[in-house]
């Protein structure tokens, strides 16, 4: 830039023209976003990062608590592990340069920066597991009560209750939900 300027002592005017360079000074790069929420057992891409002046961004990070984290081509996706849910983090690391393998940025001045990734796997209500379940009748009573969720889980979230329904009637005799059991009325004479 160049600016002219006007000494004076009153009477005598002594114009300067006075010139001002204005470089460009190289910045360090920076998270674009550093907060992210995400589905329990689904994936998100957490690299969100600019530099300044364009250059590309190099980064580095500490893993995370509750999840992986894996880099495929320009992206950062974290994955938590099946079935977690709740806060997790990792700290991350950003050069304008290139990192070595000892985690030390080159060239020397390259810039640095660094910061916290905070993540929020939200709970999904996971369905029931329901396991098969195999009775023997061996005597010729008028009902027959089972308790079919014994062996079943509620899946890995939060325990909850089970809701038990009849999807299929039996060939013979019929069956009826009774306090959470199963109650099975074989046919009159069938054994």
């Amino acid at each position: 830039y160049k600016v002219e300027v006007t000494a004076s002592d009153g009477l005598n005017p002594s114009p300067q023209l006075l010139e001002v360079e204005v470089s460009d000074i190289n910045e360090s790069p920076y998270f674009v976003d550093s907060n992210f929420t995400l589905d329990e057992d689904s994936s998100w891409s957490v690299l969100d990062v600019a530099d300044p002046e364009g250059q590309p961004v190099d980064y580095r990070y500490e893993p995370p608590q509750i999840g992986n984290l894996t880099k495929i081509g320009n992206e950062l996706i974290y994955v938590p592990y099946a079935n977690k849910s709740g806060p997790d983090f990792f700290v991350m690391y950003l050069t304008d340069g290139t990192f070595d393998e000892n985690g030390t940025a080159f060239p020397p001045g390259s810039l640095e920066a660094n910061g916290t990734i905070s993540l929020n796997v939200l709970e999904k209500n996971d369905p029931p597991v329901a396991k098969p379940d195999t009775y023997f009748l061996v005597n010729d009573q008028v009902s027959y009560r089972f308790d079919v969720d014994l062996n079943d889980t509620s899946g890995p979230d939060n325990p909850e209750s089970f809701v038990i329904s009849i999807t299929r009637n039996p060939v013979y005799g019929s069956a009826t939900i009774a306090g959470g059991d199963i109650v099975y009325l074989p046919p009159s004479p069938y054994f």
